[in-house]
């Protein structure tokens, strides 16, 4: 471990990251750990290095994207020709919703509030509750055309594997 401190990584010359540190010490921590629960005669009854000695990972914080960068991908995904990519993004912009809730969405899934104010009904998932949130017209008007190519379909659900 101290080794690892010291150690200075050839491709960028500055010291090993907590998350490099990590990477190398977790299958080590394992090792012993279930080396030790085997009971092998020849191996300490105890593991050697436990949880407290790995490194502290900072925790990740999400960030916006910048202005000039949010402004090129939403021109690439009006550019897109499949509607349900183009659709999907959209969602994810304007809704914050998950992929999978995104993908679980149903014909019904689109509402408007009182004002006529586009919301989306998000499906149960991860929070095992419903929930309904507000949405962007040009989200929503990407999910109309959804919408209304899958009832003139007769669609039935479907999901990619």
């Amino acid at each position: 471990m101290a080794h690892l401190h010291e150690h200075i990584n050839a491709r960028t010359g500055r010291p090993l990251t907590a998350r490099s540190r990590y990477t190398y010490l977790s299958p080590l921590l394992r090792f012993f750990r279930e080396t030790s629960q085997w009971g092998w005669s020849d191996v300490p009854g105890r593991p050697l290095l436990g949880r407290s000695v790995m490194p502290k990972l900072p925790s990740g914080l999400p960030r916006f994207i910048p202005r000039a960068e949010l402004d090129r991908l939403m021109e690439a995904v009006e550019e897109l020709e499949d509607p349900h990519q183009r659709a999907a993004l959209l969602l994810l912009r304007w809704s914050g919703a998950r992929r999978g809730e995104i993908a679980r969405l149903t014909l019904d899934c689109l509402d408007a509030y009182p004002d006529g104010y586009p919301r989306l009904r998000i499906p149960v998932g991860k929070t095992y509750t419903e929930r309904m949130v507000p949405l962007h017209p040009q989200a929503a008007d990407a999910l109309r055309e959804l919408i209304a190519a899958a009832k003139a379909a007769n669609a039935a659900a479907r999901h990619d594997a």
